[in-house]
């Protein structure tokens, strides 16, 4: 069977990516095709082999994984990037989102949840819950959100049905819940997403549901 999601992983710990390659190894559809130990040698792996997917750990020996996310998001903004951590805080997560980052992974998940993630942030699905969402957009909403807010009207306004979908988006749901939600095929729904994602100058459906929040344009 042929390999549909290609995934370069960049942690210092040892023990979690041997897990992880020996795990993945009864996934015919996965492939870790590299593994690096710091920021700066997975940036150079991934140009290399450009994978769907980067799992970035968020404390690495020479950048934060939000750091490195950032950087790829610039160089390889097709890469779907997960953010592992042992302490998923919200000043860790919001950063990972201002990243680009699709979502986030305690490392306390289990191999198959964590396999399970990977695949939706292939598909640019979100890896949160909706009820964590709304936690995320009151805490990009202030009193002292992290970082500034952009401006009300800073974004080329949504169609009635981009702004269906983004409230949506917010509650959690992913592509195929959508499309069941709003009575449209998958192909439709992605199309809207991507318009969005667009129109808010964001690399992923979280990060445009915090801007879309921060920006007033989420109830």
């Amino acid at each position: 069977m042929a390999t549909d999601c290609r995934v370069v992983i960049i942690d210092d710990d040892r023990l979690l990516t041997d897990a992880l390659a020996l795990a993945w190894q009864r996934e015919p559809d996965m492939e870790i095709v590299g593994v690096a130990n710091t920021a700066a040698a997975g940036l150079d792996l991934t140009r290399r082999e450009r994978p769907n997917v980067v799992l970035v750990d968020y404390n690495l020996p020479d950048m934060s994984g939000s750091d490195a996310i950032a950087q790829l998001r610039q160089e390889l903004p097709d890469v779907a990037s997960v953010i592992m951590t042992i302490d998923p805080s919200d000043q860790a997560i919001m950063a990972a989102i201002d990243a680009g980052a699709n979502g986030f992974l305690p490392k306390t998940e289990g191999m198959s949840r964590v396999a399970d993630a990977v695949r939706k942030a292939a598909n640019g699905e979100m890896l949160i819950t909706g009820a964590r969402v709304a936690q995320l957009m009151a805490l990009a909403r202030g009193p002292d959100p992290l970082p500034a807010r952009p401006r009300i009207g800073a974004f080329e306004p949504l169609t009635m049905r981009e702004t269906e979908v983004l409230q949506l988006m917010a509650q959690g749901l992913d592509t195929a819940a959508l499309a069941d939600r709003l009575m449209l095929s998958q192909t439709t729904v992605r199309t809207h997403v991507a318009a969005i994602l667009s129109k808010l100058d964001a690399h992923s459906r979280l990060e445009a549901v915090v801007k879309a929040s921060r920006a007033g344009l989420l109830p």
